[in-house]
């Protein structure tokens, strides 16, 4: 009998939020709505130029975007 995988969330709601790396005390701002994982993860792409640019990975951002579920 073969399991089925488990993801994350599977039925939640995903957004995309703005990092500074900088301002400790709002540091987190939610720029897109509430959206589907895939509409999420299609606005990241498009943000981040499909993860090129402006994501945790690159040191020179002062400021990165980032894709969380939202509870």
């Amino acid at each position: 009998m073969s399991k089925k995988k488990k993801t994350a969330f599977p039925e939640g709601l995903w957004a995309v939020f703005l990092v500074d790396r900088f301002d400790w005390e709002a540091s987190d701002i939610q720029v897109t709505e509430l959206l589907s994982r895939e509409e999420a993860e299609a606005e990241y792409r498009r943000l981040t130029d499909n993860g090129r640019s402006m994501t945790y990975k690159d040191k020179d951002a002062f400021e990165w975007y980032d894709l969380r579920p939202v509870r």
